[in-house]
């Protein structure tokens, strides 16, 4: 790019105020935070804020290093379908907004951009959309009135093993109030070894100019994740919280949440039986787990064992089984 391109370019994207503050919309656009750990069910989040679609039940959605990944940042999400499935279902991962980050989007001219490269197998195109709805903080899937805003595809005879930088630029309509980012692919035949897609760097900004990724640290990012899911998992033979006994069987106890959450979550403990109650001198391996209070800013778990506690008395609930943990969600 000669000088003059590269003035003419600045220019441009100093007019279309593309500079400085918060550039990137999307939340974890390397897949750099997994708390939930790799993921293989269908329809769910996987890496944080990334939600799949569609395809295979069987297929691997997850986050890691990836080799040659290259200009600063080591990570990418993953996607692959196992060798021998013949599944072919769409299927594809999407990234919804909240409505209060959406609203001020409303008629303004957006650039979608990410980097992309297959596995040598592969030999599907891709297609990529930027949605609008007109409901509130709705899941991205389903939003009402959803609606592509602008789009793009890719054709698998250009997707290569080498990493590509992929764009596109629309407005959006000025009734929306909802926005997210989706790519989609229908698998053919049955998977080879090497049948996979990753994608980094995913990106969408406000103007008309696709600018160099805005690069977060990992704690910067963690936090803007745990907004919407935190996932407690502590370490070996610590307490997830002090508390009290309620009856001789319940004792309860509170974790204080931070960041707030986006709204009222909802909890998953990973099993009921993978709690202890510690009282006195005595460990007692729990029989139920569940959600007692849920708050914006805190939950308290309700830990239940056969008998021998004292009302009144002063817990600790722990982990029993090595990966105990609880998922504490607020997800679009």
């Amino acid at each position: 790019m000669t000088k003059a391109a590269e003035l003419a370019k600045m220019g441009d994207v100093i007019t279309n105020s593309q500079i400085g503050g918060r550039r990137n919309l999307l939340i974890n656009g390397t897949g750099i935070v997994n708390q939930r750990g790799s993921n293989s069910t269908i329809n769910t989040y996987g890496p944080d804020r990334w939600r799949s679609y569609g395809g295979p039940g069987s297929f691997t959605f997850s986050s890691g290093a990836t080799a040659g990944a290259g200009e600063g940042d080591t990570f990418a999400i993953k996607f692959q379908r196992p060798e021998g499935n013949s599944v072919t279902n769409a299927m594809g991962i999407t990234q919804g907004l909240e409505s209060q980050d959406s609203k001020q989007l409303a008629g303004k001219t957006l650039t979608f951009s990410f980097r992309v490269r297959v596995g040598s197998d592969w030999n599907v195109n891709v297609n990529f959309n930027v949605y609008a709805g007109t409901g509130t903080d709705e899941n991205p899937v389903g939003m009402t009135n959803l609606a592509s805003q602008f789009s793009g595809s890719i054709s698998s005879g250009d997707l290569t093993t080498s990493w590509q930088t992929i764009t596109a630029t629309g407005t959006i309509a000025s009734d929306r109030t909802q926005v997210s980012v989706a790519i989609a692919w229908t698998p053919s035949g049955t998977a080879g070894a090497n049948e996979y897609i990753e994608f980094r760097e995913l990106q969408l900004e406000v103007g008309s100019k696709a600018t160099p990724f805005e690069h977060r640290s990992y704690g910067e990012e963690l936090q803007l994740c745990k907004r919407y899911c935190t996932v407690i998992a502590p370490i070996s033979d610590e307490a997830f919280t002090f508390g009290h006994a309620r009856t001789t069987t319940v004792a309860v106890g509170t974790v204080r949440l931070h960041p707030v959450m986006r709204t009222n979550p909802t909890i998953t403990f990973s099993g009921v039986t993978d709690f202890q109650i510690q009282f006195a001198n005595t460990a007692t391996q729990t029989t139920n787990m569940s959600a007692a209070e849920l708050s914006t800013e805190g939950i308290t778990m309700q830990a239940t064992i056969g008998s021998g506690l004292t009302v009144g008395q002063g817990v600790e609930i722990r982990e029993h089984t090595s990966g105990a943990k609880i998922t504490v969600d607020a997800e679009i």
